[in-house]
């Protein structure tokens, strides 16, 4: 199977029915559950810091976060790198979030991915 890029509910359909024909025990769980939700999400660093932010933290918790970031206008790169860590810790972000965001080879790696469209949106 080619990967899929999930624009469209189409696609998740046409993923799911590939799917079943590779094993047909997920025909039960998409009986009983339904496709899955269409997601639409942030792509390139914002994506990334997003997820960053979210783990493993309850979801409560990483929205107040990523809310309190958007306020301070820090989910670019530009204004990301720049920022001091005592700033980021004060809106609740660990160290280790804090490195992963600004660490230079995570950011290359985003915008590589950003601008050869291997991120989904």
């Amino acid at each position: 199977m080619q990967n899929l890029i999930l624009n469209r509910t189409k696609d998740i359909e046409i993923a799911v029915s590939e799917l079943v024909k590779k094993e047909p025990k997920f025909l039960k769980a998409v009986s009983v559950c339904g496709l899955p939700k269409m997601r639409k999400g942030n792509t390139g660093f914002e994506g990334l810091l997003k997820i960053i932010v979210g783990q493993q933290i309850s979801i409560a918790a990483a929205n107040s976060i990523w809310k309190k970031l958007i306020d301070s206008n820090l989910t670019q790169i530009k204004s990301f790198s720049v920022v001091d860590e005592s700033v980021l810790r004060d809106l609740g972000m660990s160290k280790k979030k804090f490195l992963m965001g600004k660490d230079w080879h995570w950011q290359r790696l985003i915008m590589i991915c950003f601008w050869t469209n291997q991120i989904l949106t």
